[in-house]
């Protein structure tokens, strides 16, 4: 399964920390940052990705740039404690794929992103706030929300 998401998300494979909170943050690429933006694409630089849910960050640059959760046109789903999107590309909320765990142990939407990526019907690269691919966040998640389960068993 692969499309130019699922491939290395920056042209710098150095991290940095988050001017604002320390926290070691993803390269990603300026496209990326460019296409999240309300308003004005910050100058031609390096960025990272803040993943901190507490931090008002998203991106940072090399040149002391940075983008808050108010400059971008959403708020990721990993600064939204749940109630964000999972998958940007395709619109599955973070929350509803949870509840699809937690009712049938089992979740469909892993599968059906699976099947649109490979297609190529997908836009990681610009619709995701990390650039990257959003499957292995996916199956991340539904096998979080299946342990949660057996905890309650």
């Amino acid at each position: 399964m692969t499309c130019s998401c699922c491939g290395p998300s920056s042209e710098t494979s150095e991290h940095a920390v988050c001017p604002a909170d320390g926290s070691t943050g993803d390269p990603v690429k300026r496209l990326t940052v460019a296409a999240q933006m309300k308003g004005p694409v910050p100058a031609k630089q390096e960025f990272w990705l803040c993943r901190r849910p507490d931090c008002r960050v998203v991106y940072f640059g090399s040149e002391g740039t940075t983008v808050t959760t108010n400059q971008v046109h959403e708020i990721p789903g990993f600064k939204a404690g749940g109630r964000g999107l999972a998958c940007y590309c395709f619109g599955h909320l973070e929350a509803k794929l949870v509840e699809e765990v937690r009712t049938s142990e089992t979740s469909s939407t892993v599968a059906s992103v699976e099947d649109q990526v490979r297609a190529g019907n997908c836009a990681c690269e610009v619709r995701n706030p990390s650039g990257k691919c959003c499957l292995k966040d996916l199956r991340a998640l539904v096998a979080k929300a299946q342990q949660a389960g057996k905890g309650l068993a």
